[in-house]
């Protein structure tokens, strides 16, 4: 049972944003406390073109980084990397390559630089950005590459407006915006467009900021508690905008006892599913089925189409596991719907189950394994992307049957 009353790391989606702009500004720093792979493979990627990019822009020296499985570590590198005169070598696995990256060649395309996806990565070769006053971007596949390109643009005084090709609706971007402005930029965004007031930029002076605690990391622990456990984080962040925060009132909603930050196991077995539409929080969808089949009735997530393009196809790897542990599931779109079958653990054959694409098919997997189901589970190493920090976290906190 997990009994855990503590504090998580800091959230791997604003600090890797944070690198970022540490990069830009040498008076700004951030404190945070974090062992991800994405966070990691950054900040060594960030040092290393700091100490090599006087070499680089002064020769025809190709520079090599490594971005590994994080789509996050890729297009934020890649779009920093690309303002800069040089040449340029990202690499990562072969299924990152496989994923959609319209927006960021569309990206490219607008400012004139050289790429191709090769075997191993991607190369670039810039001669910095050809325009940098007002800027376009695409999003129509994700949001990540119009942050990577607001924060790289405010390296640029001229920078004053950055539009989308399309509607703007992201509360990843929104998270991006709320960052700039706790840090004191002037900034005025609606779907269309952004505007920053370059007259004035508050990290010219030295600036210190705590980032916040992971969500991503609390929806996993509070879905564990939620089924068999009690648990409170003390340095969530109220009204926080990181997508995952949904996560305590969707439990709530199902019948899970919470007090705050706390949640705990007590009224396990009366759950009762509901259907949600996951368009804004897609990577919840993993250990939300889990929650689902461990409800009353017919539980529904969808409208996440962007679930086919994360690191493994998020739907079939969800339907595969909860089919192998016997629950009826019926693809939607966007989602799927599993026939919960309550505090039932159904009869089913012991599988092995490889995770080791996937962080979230991890946690997914783990859940059901703990609440008694017998999986072995491959690649649990994947779980290092974003929360490596749960290897000793189990040692400590969550105990089951490990034969």
């Amino acid at each position: 049972m997990l009994v855990y009353k503590g504090k998580l790391p800091s959230s791997k989606s604003l600090v890797n944003r944070c690198l970022l702009l540490e990069a830009i500004f040498s008076s700004f720093k951030a404190q945070w406390s974090a062992e991800a792979k994405d966070v990691v493979l950054l900040k060594e990627a960030l040092l290393k073109f700091k100490d090599s990019s006087k070499d680089v822009s002064d020769s025809n020296t190709l520079v090599q980084f490594q971005a590994g499985f994080g789509g996050t570590t890729f297009r934020f590198l890649s779009v920093y990397l690309s303002s800069f005169k040089g040449e340029y070598k990202i690499l990562c696995s072969k299924k990152l390559l496989e994923r959609p990256h319209e927006d960021l060649f569309i990206f490219f395309k607008f400012q004139g630089i050289e790429f191709r996806v090769e075997s191993d990565g991607l190369w670039i070769q810039s001669n910095g950005w050809s325009s940098v006053k007002d800027l376009e971007v695409s999003s129509t596949r994700t949001t990540q590459v119009a942050t990577a390109v607001l924060l790289t643009a405010l390296r640029f005084k001229e920078f004053t407006r950055l539009k989308f090709l399309s509607q703007m609706e992201s509360d990843y971007f929104l998270m991006t915006v709320d960052l700039l402005k706790s840090l004191g930029f002037l900034v005025e965004w609606d779907s269309l467009s952004l505007k920053v007031d370059q007259n004035y930029n508050p990290l010219d002076v030295k600036k210190e900021f705590e980032v916040e605690a992971d969500w991503s990391t609390a929806s996993f622990l509070y879905v564990l508690s939620a089924l068999k456990g009690d648990v409170e984080f003390l340095n969530l962040k109220k009204d926080s905008l990181q997508p995952d925060a949904v996560v305590l009132d969707i439990l709530e909603s199902l019948g899970v006892k919470r007090a705050n930050f706390k949640v705990s196991s007590e009224n396990f077995g009366t759950y009762t599913s509901k259907s949600f539409d996951i368009k804004k929080y897609p990577d919840l969808f993993p250990v939300l089925m889990v929650v689902l089949a461990f409800c009353d009735g017919e539980g529904e997530l969808f409208g996440a189409s962007q679930l086919v393009y994360k690191e493994s196809n998020r739907v079939d790897e969800i339907k595969k596991l909860l089919s192998l542990c016997g629950y009826k599931t019926v693809s939607v779109d966007g989602g799927l719907k599993v026939f919960g079958c309550g505090s039932k653990i159904l009869d089913h054959k012991e599988f092995s189950f490889d995770c080791s694409l996937d962080h979230r098919i991890f946690m997914a997997a783990y859940i059901l394994k703990y609440m008694g189901y017998k999986i072995n589970i491959k690649g649990s190493e994947s779980i290092e992307k974003s929360f490596p920090e749960f290897f000793k976290f189990e040692e400590k906190y969550v105990f089951f049957n490990r034969s």
